[in-house]
C-alpha cells in the first residue's frame, strides 16, 4: 500500500504541474493576444496574473512596462521597465530607452531620466541635434518657457475630453462623456467608453462656453471619433474615426474621413483615398491655405510609432500622395497632433523629441532656414502628456489638451510672447590687440551656427566693437579676423542672457608664417563612422593651429580595415571622411582649406589584408582618418 502511494504522489504531482503550465500558457498566449491587438489594459492585467503567480520574463516584463505607458501609467510603467533593464537587456533598444527616459521624466525622477534618456541619445546617434546634450535640451526648454497662461475649461468633465477645434466662436472636440453609449461599448485600450464629437458654443457676454452637446446626426458611430477640424468656409468637415472593420477581437485602425454640410447636418462621409486597412491615419489638420492636409500615420515606411505626414489637395478634392515629414520632426517615438497656425508654423506633440516626460508640445517653423525643432516649455509641457495644441493669430489665444490632473481635460491659453520673439538674443563685444589691449578697428566677425552655416557677417568699428544677433537656441562659433594678425575664435554657447564677448588677434610673426608639417591619426570602433569623444582632444588641436595659420590647408585621409566587402568599406571611409570634415566646418575652418579622400581597406599600414588572420588591435590600426597639412 504504501509503495503504491509513493508511486502515485509523483505522477499526481505531475499532473497538476502540467496542468498549471498549460495554464499559465493559455494566460500567456491571451496576454499576448490582447497586446497585439492593442487591448493595452486586458493585457496588463494578464501579465500582472503571470507575475504574481511567479511567471518572470525579459519578455513580460517589457509588454507590462509598455501597456501601461501607453495608457500613461507612467509611474507603473517605470517599475516594469526597470526590471527590463536590470536583466541588461534593452539597452541597444532605441523605444524601449526613450519609453523609459519618458516615464522616468513623468514621475519626477529627472536625474535617472536624463541618464537613460543620454543613454538613448548616444545609441541613436543623434550628433545632428541643435541641442547636443541633456544639458542643452534642458537649458533649451528653459529659455522656452513662461509665455503662456492656461485654464482649465468649465465644460470638462470626469470622463476624457480633448483635442479641440476652434471655428466662428464654437469649440468642436471628444469626449468619452456619452454615458448613453451603444451597449455601453467599451475600448480595450484603456477600459474606457468611446469617444464622440462634440461642440459648445462661446458665450462672449458671459465669457464662458455653453454646455457641450454631442453633435447631432450620422457624425458620430459606435466607434471612435475625434479631431475635427472645419475649412474657413464652414462646408467640410476632416475628422478621425475607428475603422468599421474593427471589433472587440482585432487590431482598430483609425481613418481620416471627410464629410459635407448639406442643409446643416454634416452628410456625404467620404473614406479618404491615403486610407488603407492595414495602418491607421488620423488627427488632421490643414496649411493656412487648406491646400495641404497634415495627419499622423504608422503607414508602412514610417520612421517610428506614428509620424507626422503631409498631402496635397487638389482642387476637385482629390489627395496626392503621402509625404513624410522627414527625420528632422519624426523621431523613433510617437508624434501626433498637428496643428500648423496662420503662419505656416507647425506644432505637434512627441515623446521622442527631449521633453519633461510624456508627450509634450513641439514647435518648427515651416518657413525658416534654420529648421529648429523647439520644446514650448512650461507651462504648456508638463512631465504628463500634453497634446493637441492650437493658437489663432493675431489674437494668440488658443486651446491644448492634457492629463496633468491625472485624466484628459482641456485648456483655454493665452500666448504672451511669440515663439518668434523668443528666438534671438544680442551678441555684442569687442576685438582688441593680444598685446597692447588696444581695439582694432575694421576687423571682420563671422558667427557661425553650429551647422555650419555663416548667420552673421559684420566689422568693429573704431572702437573695435561690433554688435549682432543670434539664434538662442544654438551654439555658435565667432571668428574675428583681419590682414597681419592671426584670428580668433570662440564658442557661444546656447544660453538665456545678452551675451558679451572679447577676442584678441595677435600680430603675425616671421615663425608663424614659415611652413607647418604635422601629421596626426584619429580611430574608429569597429563598423562606424562617428567620431568617439576622446579623438575629439586630437581634432581640436588641429583646429587651434588652423585657427593661428589661417593659410594653412589640410587633407583628410579615411581607411577602414579589411572586414567586410570592399564596396562597403569605401562607403565607410568616405562617411568618416564626411564626419571630421563636418567636424572642422562646424567649429569654424573654411571648407575650401581642406582637401578630402577615401580609400576604404586598399591602404592598410600593416598586413591586414582579405584573409589574412589579425588581432582586434591590428585591425584597428586599419580604422583610420590621417591628418595632414596639404602642399600648396
Amino acid at each position: 500500500m504504501k509503495k503504491s502511494l509513493i508511486k502515485i504522489v509523483p505522477i499526481i504531482l505531475f499532473t497538476l504541474g502540467s496542468f498549471t503550465m498549460t495554464s499559465q500558457n493559455k494566460r500567456m498566449q491571451k496576454a499576448d493576444e490582447k497586446y497585439n491587438q492593442f487591448a493595452y489594459a486586458d493585457a496588463s492585467e494578464l501579465y500582472l496574473s503571470l507575475v504574481e503567480k511567479g511567471v518572470t520574463s525579459g519578455d513580460i516584463y517589457l509588454k507590462l512596462g509598455n501597456s501601461l505607458y501607453f495608457n500613461a501609467k507612467y509611474k507603473e510603467a517605470s517599475k516594469w521597465y526597470a526590471k527590463f533593464y536590470a536583466q541588461k537587456k534593452g539597452h541597444n533598444d532605441l523605444l524601449f530607452l526613450l519609453r523609459y527616459a519618458q516615464s522616468l521624466q513623468a514621475i519626477g525622477n529627472k536625474t535617472e531620466g536624463q541618464k537613460i534618456y543620454a543613454d538613448f541619445a548616444k545609441l541613436a546617434k543623434a550628433s545632428n541635434s541643435s541641442a547636443k546634450t541633456v544639458e542643452d535640451h534642458i537649458t533649451m526648454i528653459e529659455l522656452n518657457s513662461n509665455r503662456y497662461h492656461m485654464n482649465s475649461l468649465t465644460i470638462n468633465s470626469s470622463y476624457i475630453d480633448f483635442g479641440s477645434f476652434y471655428r466662428n466662436d464654437t469649440l468642436y472636440f471628444s469626449s468619452s462623456r456619452n454615458r448613453r453609449a451603444i451597449n455601453n461599448r467599451i475600448d480595450a485600450w484603456n477600459n474606457d467608453r468611446f469617444l464622440d464629437l462634440y461642440s459648445s458654443y462661446y458665450n462672449a457676454t458671459e465669457d464662458d462656453f455653453t454646455t457641450p452637446e454631442r453633435m447631432k446626426g450620422d457624425l458620430n458611430s459606435k466607434f471612435h471619433e475625434s479631431s475635427a477640424i472645419i475649412t474657413k468656409d464652414g462646408s467640410t468637415m476632416y475628422f478621425t474615426r475607428s475603422s468599421n472593420q474593427a471589433t472587440d477581437d482585432s487590431k482598430t485602425h483609425l481613418k481620416i474621413y471627410r464629410a459635407f454640410k448639406i442643409n446643416g447636418r454634416w452628410s456625404n462621409f467620404e473614406d479618404l483615398s491615403i486610407n488603407q486597412n492595414d495602418f491607421s491615419n488620423a488627427h488632421p489638420a490643414l496649411s493656412p491655405d487648406e491646400k495641404t492636409l497634415f495627419f499622423v500615420s504608422n503607414m508602412p515606411g514610417s520612421l517610428g510609432e506614428t509620424d507626422i505626414y503631409s498631402v496635397e489637395i487638389y482642387d476637385n478634392g482629390s489627395l496626392g500622395k503621402p509625404k513624410n515629414m522627414g527625420a528632422l520632426i519624426n523621431t523613433s517615438g510617437r508624434e501626433s497632433f498637428p496643428f500648423v497656425s496662420a503662419e505656416n508654423e507647425l506644432y505637434f506633440s512627441s515623446d521622442g523629441h527631449f521633453g519633461l516626460g510624456g508627450y509634450d508640445v513641439f514647435y518648427i517653423d515651416l518657413e525658416a532656414d534654420t529648421n529648429l525643432v523647439l520644446n514650448v516649455g512650461t507651462p504648456i509641457n508638463s512631465p504628463q502628456d500634453d497634446f493637441a495644441f492650437s493658437v489663432l493669430k493675431p489674437k494668440q489665444k488658443g486651446f491644448m489638451s492634457s492629463n496633468r490632473t491625472g485624466i484628459d481635460n482641456i485648456y483655454k491659453i493665452k500666448e504672451l510672447k511669440s515663439i518668434k520673439d523668443n528666438l534671438y538674443i544680442e551678441i555684442s563685444g569687442i576685438v582688441r590687440d593680444k598685446d597692447s589691449d588696444s581695439p582694432i578697428s575694421n576687423s571682420s566677425i563671422t558667427i557661425t551656427d553650429e551647422r555650419g552655416k555663416v548667420v552673421a557677417n559684420t566689422f568693429s568699428d573704431d572702437q573695435g566693437s561690433f554688435q549682432t544677433t543670434i539664434n538662442q537656441f544654438m551654439s555658435h562659433h565667432i571668428k574675428a579676423s583681419k590682414n597681419e594678425y592671426l584670428s580668433d575664435s570662440l564658442l557661444i554657447p546656447i544660453r538665456k542672457e545678452h551675451t558679451i564677448v572679447q577676442l584678441r588677434l595677435k600680430k603675425e610673426e616671421i615663425e608663424k608664417i614659415l611652413p607647418i608639417t604635422f601629421n596626426t591619426t584619429i580611430y574608429y570602433d569597429f563598423n562606424k563612422t562617428n567620431i568617439r569623444s576622446k579623438e575629439t582632444v586630437t581634432l581640436d588641436e588641429v583646429i587651434t593651429i588652423l585657427n593661428d595659420n589661417p593659410t594653412v590647408r589640410i587633407r583628410i585621409s579615411s581607411h577602414s580595415d579589411s572586414r567586410g566587402s570592399a564596396k562597403y568599406n569605401q562607403l565607410l571611409s568616405e562617411k568618416r571622411t564626411e564626419q571630421v570634415i563636418q567636424y572642422f566646418v562646424k567649429r569654424g575652418i573654411d571648407a575650401s582649406r581642406i582637401v578630402g579622400e577615401s580609400f576604404g581597406e586598399s591602404q592598410p599600414i600593416n598586413d591586414c589584408r582579405d584573409g589574412k588572420k589579425c588581432s582586434k588591435s591590428q585591425h584597428q590600426l586599419n580604422r583610420r582618418t590621417e591628418i595632414s597639412v596639404l602642399n600648396n
